[in-house]
């Protein structure tokens, strides 16, 4: 009995730790590679795809394992051990961490962004994330070889705890106690701990050793019913589909941050705790009604545009996503099979979540045009199972309001199915129109969906350019309004301001701009002006090419480069030395899609050099709605001894929206014109934060609720 109980303990305690480092290493090397791709919520959706394949890659493994003999398993298992531990310990001292590469190890720029992320997340983590994703299941089923008579449903559960609380730890713990440096040396340094318990775990079983008991080796499906095998995968394709749908969809709407980026992780973990702990826990019909209720409420949000706040929408979507989870989670363990098919069950989860991480990384940004229809989608696998547990459940309004006009399951599962599908069929024709209306092109890519509208106002007729509900800039369509800078450029905002005081004492400018938009600013630009734009998303140039004309009517010379604007730079400056800019202006804040190696203490040295030293304003436009940049920026011109000042500037109807600035100068003088210091916001009371470098970030500490 003590054996066992040791055997246990030993067991749990590998898989707890193995199964903490498994999921913190996601939002460590997540955020660690993000600046490299331009900081878009997408390189965290492509993330998810390639740790989930990893995992089946490891079941897998464990599964082909499993059909050996128990002495090969572990001599096979120990090798692969000790080769994980050799190379990581390899690369101590050839990195900044073993597991966070150098930029010299980016793949080149020529390959698509999806496959770039793919490799470099492979380089990175690669195989000791495969070694760690063998180890719950694999420990499991060495576990039952000698403890016949204790489920290793436990030891899951103690596994999903050990994740759970990887991916809680890292926002609120990690990631603003630590450096990105030393969170890749202490992961990688736990790691080796785990791979020296697991060489411990080998060998304690090679002292165990005895013969494999028959009706083990001989199990297979045969134990198993066909439709049983087939919501193996189907539920959790479903439930991996709603991960990262949903993810994509509150990354674009708040910010890819950390934090949001775990939120729904967290959800489907504690679910998957829940569900294959107690069954009390699991209560299908509170979570349908749940999921269906909370699921109306975002989708008149997500039809109507209605404007909620962080909070109201951190709560909704906490409600609509574990309410699908434990459906999903809890169908999934009412169908478990018996120990003797456990890898081959766990196979066929990983197998289904990969399948619903393809749909939303690959195929959606390929086939699905405009609204992200996978979320969609999604909701409607949901809907169904949510529907029909409610209809066949036990003395529930819908089970008796159904059974009062059907006499059979059948004639009731085809009801609920054509119900829903109807709903949904509704749902999308009304999206559809919405997202059709007026609009001049829809474009999506791996970069987010860009969609050009156009509608008549009293002023003129405006077309506008929309990532998601964003605006991303307008311009009229008539020929004497079309030269006018409107929006967050137009008169009295931070940029307009910084040209006018630039004006005064340069006949001529030079100017950069990171994000293109429609190429609004190209408006201030006059004959022998200079100006450059770098911008990410290459279906942004060609928008702004081909449906706005700011940049073909200004008379400055207009250049475009494409590329992540610190990255396109600094190849630039390498190429031809800095530009000597008069203004340089960071505009790629606005959707609360923050790309933060643009504020770091790395990226102003950068700019600093590009710009004329006591003859310029670097202007950066922080007119986020739920993260305030502002304190970043008063540090970072704090740090390097330049003057700052705010500009605030209130909507005045089409002409203007509102918008906020933050300009940055070495010579005062500039920003004390009238222009200013008549728009200028005092922000003395605002918080205190940590300087950003490109190891260090937190912006969790800037959200708005």
């Amino acid at each position: 009995m003590k054996k066992f109980s040791f055997l246990y303990l030993l067991f749990a305690v590998t898989i707890f730790i193995g199964s903490f480092l498994l999921f913190q290493v996601q939002p460590i090397i997540g955020k660690y590679i993000l600046p490299w791709f331009g900081g878009t919520s997408f390189v965290w959706i492509t993330s998810l795809l390639f740790f989930q394949t990893l995992l089946l890659a490891g079941y897998f493994y464990a599964y082909l394992l499993s059909k050996l003999p128990e002495k090969p398993q572990f001599i096979i298992h120990s090798t692969l051990i000790i080769i994980s531990f050799a190379v990581l310990f390899f690369f101590f001292h050839l990195r900044p961490s073993p597991i966070t590469p150098g930029l010299t190890e980016k793949p080149p720029d020529v390959l698509p962004v999806v496959t770039q992320v793919l490799i470099i997340l492979f380089v990175s983590v690669g195989l000791p994330y495969f070694l760690l994703s063998t180890t719950s299941t694999l420990l499991q089923k060495w576990f039952s070889f000698f403890s016949q008579n204790k489920s290793p449903y436990s030891l899951y559960a103690i596994s999903n705890v050990g994740s759970l609380l990887g991916l809680m730890s890292y926002p609120f713990f990690v990631e603003p106690v630590f450096s990105l440096r030393e969170q890749g040396t202490f992961w990688s340094q736990s790691f080796l701990v785990v791979c020296i318990l697991l060489i411990v775990c080998s060998g304690y079983l090679m002292l165990l050793h005895r013969k494999k008991p028959v009706d083990e080796q001989t199990a297979n499906f045969t134990h198993a019913r066909q439709k049983q095998i087939l919501l193996w995968f189907v539920l959790p394709a479903i439930s991996s589909m709603m991960l990262l749908a949903a993810t994509n969809q509150m990354t674009q709407a708040i910010a890819p941050i950390p934090f949001l980026w775990l939120l729904p992780l967290c959800l489907y973990l504690i679910s998957f705790i829940l569900c294959f702990s107690k069954k009390v826990f699991y209560q299908p019909a509170l979570f349908a009604y749940i999921f269906l209720v909370s699921m109306i409420i975002i989708l008149a949000i997500l039809i109507q545009s209605v404007i909620v706040t962080v909070f109201w929408q951190l709560i909704l979507y906490s409600l609509f996503l574990f309410s699908a989870f434990m459906l999903c989670h809890g169908e999934l363990y009412n169908k478990r099979p018996q120990i003797q098919q456990l890898n081959m069950f766990y196979l066929l989860i990983s197998l289904g979540s990969v399948l619903g991480a393809l749909i939303v990384a690959i195929i959606a940004p390929l086939y699905f045009i405009g609204l992200y229809w996978e979320l969609y989608l999604a909701m409607f696998a949901t809907a169904l199972i949510a529907g029909l547990l409610l209809a066949n459940s036990k003395d529930t309004p819908a089970s008796r309001f159904v059974n009062k006009i059907f006499e059979t399951k059948k004639e009731i599962t085809i009801f609920v199915c054509f119900l829903i599908t109807g709903f949904f069929i509704a749902i999308a024709l009304l999206s559809f129109a919405a997202q059709k209306e007026n609009s001049l092109g829809i474009w999506r890519n791996f970069y987010g969906t860009l969609r050009v509208t156009q509608r008549k106002t009293p002023d003129g007729t405006l077309a506008c350019l929309l990532n998601g509900k964003i605006i991303h800039g307008c311009q009229f369509r008539e020929t004497n309004l079309k030269h006018i800078p409107i929006t967050y450029f137009g008169k009295d905002s931070g940029v307009m301001l910084a040209i006018q005081s630039l004006r005064q004492q340069n006949k001529h400018l030079r100017i950069g701009i990171i994000g293109l938009g429609v190429g609004t600013i190209a408006a201030y630009g006059k004959k022998a002006d200079a100006i450059t734009f770098y911008e990410l998303n290459p279906q942004d140039i060609t928008v702004a090419k081909t449906q706005f004309s700011y940049l073909s009517d200004s008379p400055a010379t207009i250049s475009v480069i494409a590329g992540d604007g610190r990255l396109s730079l600094q190849e630039q400056m390498k190429q031809h030395g800095p530009a000597k800019d008069n203004l340089f202006v960071i505009d790629a804040f606005n959707d609360d899609a923050i790309p933060v190696h643009l504020l770091t203490k790395e990226a102003f040295e950068l700019y600093k050099k590009n710009i004329i030293p006591k003859n310029s304003i670097i202007a950066v436009h922080i007119s986020t709605t739920y993260v305030n940049l502002a304190p970043v920026i008063k540090q970072l011109a704090n740090h390097f001894q330049m003057s700052v000042t705010f500009i605030n500037t209130p909507s005045k109807g089409l002409v203007l929206s509102p918008s906020r600035w933050a300009l940055v100068s070495d010579n005062p003088q500039l920003l004390q014109t009238k222009g200013i210091k008549k728009n200028e916001q005092n922000i003395t009371n605002s918080k205190e934060v940590q300087l950003w470098t490109d190891d260090y970030s937190n912006l969790f500490q800037l959200l708005n609720y």
